[in-house]
């Protein structure tokens, strides 16, 4: 039995040395409970040494060790925050109390029955023995609530293993003061207590210090979710999915009460349980082991988590795991902040395109009602100042009225598809028909068309054409800088000055330039930077020179359009050169051109000595100019109809050979009534024409495409107006 004893002793000893060595490293509960076991081994080691009974100081000095065991458990206890503080003062008050009766105690008498004051100072020592010995048990086992599997379990062996030592003390302390008759019961008693003795004292031992394997086993319930916990977190796209799924896993992987997110500027961004407050600086002087917290990497601050009194003892493995989460935290949050701010990019890109477009399409709604507006009154102006300009019966001061509205209503015209352009252009909705175009030829029509101006101004027009030769361009849009860039050269030169124009290689290889060059007074140097800027006539205005300012902006746009250039140098008093520069070409192949498409059989027999034109017009001052225009045309019969359902019965009833469509009608639009009239087989085959102020591109390629067979905008040029009759007519009047 003593060398069993000596075992025990030593076993306390050594778990001593394993707490007093924890406490070497930091951890404060674990100096109570090396001093706990060290009393133990103490008093197993007097028991053992001095199994005869020997002198009463010794004994005394045995039960001394042996009362301060349960207080100094109990101070371990309250050191992990498992029990009360409270309980200390009373605890050690009666402590220090019966330590000191144990002490005073007279000597027992050697025979006879005990006297009173000893069986009260056992009832006593038994009463203090088991209160502390509940305290520390249940403090313990409640300490364990709420705790990863890991501590809880370190815990609640501890709780048991301290309930069995007690218990076992107890009755070891009770069969020395009442030896019972039977030696040899008694010796086996004490065998079996100083048996279970060792147990208890292995359990606690697994639970204060537990193997490493143990650890591992009592920690994979933790380890599973946490794992679970980190996939779910690299798959995450938002800062709130890994602030979701890793904080409640974070909480417990310590049993902390709480955990939080905070950002750069302190501000919560997301937390769990119990928010922690975040610290600055030097920790609180209470409970400063109850905040841990792990910086971040920016725009975050820092991961704080609000830990247990328990984390510092027995999650200090939990607490290094915690902060290699952290990092995994800051990749994750990092990545998801990044995917969000492009998120944010995206939709705010996305949102501007939108509104870019609903601002493109209200801008588009505004020029087309615009062009419409402006167009319809300009079309009765200029239609009626036509037909005056027509008759031969005018007095010169009338003629001279007369043209004075045709230049105001044109100008004011040139004005309105000049804007139209430019807008048009700008949306980026202006189709190019990239084609060989010979320079030269192309020169010459525009040349033509400036015809009469240079005779109003006498200027001297030079071409110098041989060295020009084909270019990639739209020969509309081409023709149309080129018209502007020879009337800029004669409405701003001086009366019988020289506009040239020639051509020439190109600054770059494969480009050919045409030069514009006039003897007008030239640009001062000051304003070369305005001279593309629309609306900018750098002060042609006083000079009471016709122009919009757009010109030469409707030019540069163009000229990107097609992959060129424009560009301009001047000298003040001498006059101005403009050039463009444009792709070199290979000129087309010589081929049989291309016949016109046939009109359908029915369509080229109808035919008649009178033509019946079918006249949808909602305007009446429109509807009269149309009428004036085709009074001069005998053979033509004009029949009106204001609204579209009427024109619709007038074209299935008199089959006209010529329907004039308005856009906008009373009751139906005019895609809508040309669409019915081009499905229903006695009315498809009629040759349709679009009348309308509307002349924004987009419009024209709709009517189209729903099979208009021409668009002539308002206000009506009387000459072109009566090619696109004549157009219509001739191919019928051939067939008859």
């Amino acid at each position: 039995m003593a060398s069993l004893e000596y075992i025990n002793a030593a076993a306390a000893l050594l778990l001593a040395s394993v707490a007093a060595l924890q406490a070497w490293r930091g951890g404060h509960p674990a100096r109570w409970g090396a001093a706990a076991f060290a009393a133990l081994a103490v008093a197993l080691l007097i028991a053992a040494l001095d199994a005869g009974g020997g002198e009463e100081w010794v004994g005394k000095a045995l039960v001394c060790v042996l009362l301060a065991f349960p207080y100094l458990l109990l101070r371990f206890t309250v050191s992990l925050g498992a029990a009360p503080v409270r309980f200390l003062r009373p605890a050690t008050a009666a402590t220090v109390g019966i330590l000191v009766a144990t002490v005073a105690l007279p000597p027992l008498p050697e025979e006879g029955a005990q006297p009173a004051w000893a069986v009260a100072y056992v009832v006593v020592v038994l009463a203090f023995w088991t209160v502390l010995s509940l305290a520390t048990i249940v403090g313990l086992w409640r300490g364990g609530t709420g705790q990863p599997t890991l501590a809880r379990r370190r815990v609640r062996l501890m709780s048991a293993a301290t309930g069995g030592l007690n218990a076992l003390i107890l009755l070891a302390g009770m069969d020395a003061v009442d030896v019972d008759n039977d030696a040899a019961l008694a010796v086996q008693g004490l065998l079996a207590v100083q048996g279970l003795l060792a147990v208890t004292l292995v359990a606690f031992a697994v639970g204060f210090a537990p193997p490493r394997i143990v650890r591992v086993l009592w920690r994979l319930p933790e380890q599973d979710e946490l794992r679970r916990a980190t996939e779910e977190m690299v798959g995450a796209i938002r800062v709130s999915e890994v602030t979701a799924t890793l904080l409640p896993q974070i909480a417990r992987v310590v049993g902390a009460s709480g955990a939080a997110l905070y950002d750069g500027a302190d501000r919560l961004v997301a937390s769990f349980g119990r928010v922690p407050a975040l610290e600055h600086g030097a920790a609180p002087p209470q409970h400063a082991h109850a905040i841990e917290t792990i910086p971040l990497s920016p725009p975050f601050g820092a991961l704080v988590v609000a830990t247990n009194p328990l984390t510092p003892f027995f999650g200090r493995e939990e607490i290094g795991l915690l902060r290699a989460l952290g990092a995994i935290v800051d990749l994750s949050l990092a990545r998801c902040a990044l995917g969000e701010r492009e998120r944010e990019r995206q939709l705010a890109l996305r949102d501007a395109m939108e509104q870019a477009e609903q601002a493109n399409t209200a801008k588009s709604d505004f020029l087309s009602r615009m062009s419409h507006e402006l167009r319809t009154p300009l079309n009765v102006v200029l239609g009626f100042g036509q037909i005056l300009e027509m008759r031969g019966s005018l007095t010169p001061k009338d003629r001279e009225a007369v043209d004075s509205i045709l230049k105001a209503g044109r100008h004011l015209l040139d004005l309105i598809n000049e804007v139209l352009d430019l807008s048009t252009i700008e949306s980026g909705r202006m189709a190019i028909s990239p084609e060989p175009v010979d320079i030269a030829e192309l020169a010459t029509e525009a040349i033509d068309l400036i015809g009469p101006l240079v005779q109003d101004r006498s200027v001297q027009l030079t071409a110098e054409l041989k060295a020009c030769h084909h270019v990639t361009a739209d020969r509309q849009r081409l023709k149309q800088v080129l018209l502007n860039l020879l009337s800029n050269g004669v409405k701003y030169n001086h009366d019988g000055g020289r506009v040239t124009i020639s051509c020439a290689e190109g600054e770059q290889q494969g480009r050919l330039r045409l030069a514009v060059a006039d003897t007008g007074p030239g640009v001062p140097a000051a304003l070369m930077g305005r001279l593309f800027e629309p609306f900018d006539r750098l002060g042609a205005e006083a000079r009471q020179a016709e122009g919009t300012g757009l010109g030469l902006a409707l030019s540069r746009q163009l000229m990107q359009l097609m992959g060129g250039e424009i560009g301009a140098h001047s000298r003040e008093g001498e006059g101005s050169t403009f050039w463009i520069e444009l792709p070199l070409a290979l000129p087309p192949r010589n081929g049989a051109a291309p016949e016109p498409s046939g009109e359908s059989e029915e369509q080229a027999v109808r035919a008649s000595a009178r033509r019946r034109v079918l006249l949808i017009e909602d305007n009446l001052a429109n509807l009269k100019v149309i009428q004036a225009l085709t009074a001069e045309r005998p053979e033509i019969e004009v029949l009106p109809a204001m609204t579209g359902r009427l024109g619709l019965e007038l074209a299935r009833e008199h089959r006209p050979d010529l329907i004039l469509l308005d856009r906008h009608l009373p009751d139906l639009s005019g895609g809508e009534v040309l669409h019915r009239l081009k499905a229903d087989p006695e009315t498809r085959t009629i040759p349709i024409v679009i009348v309308t102020a509307d002349a924004t591109p987009g419009q024209v390629r709709r009517m189209r495409e729903l099979g208009a067979d021409d668009y002539v905008t308002k206000p009506l040029d009387i000459a072109r107006f009566g090619r696109v009759l004549d157009g219509i007519f001739e191919p019928q009047e051939t067939v008859s």
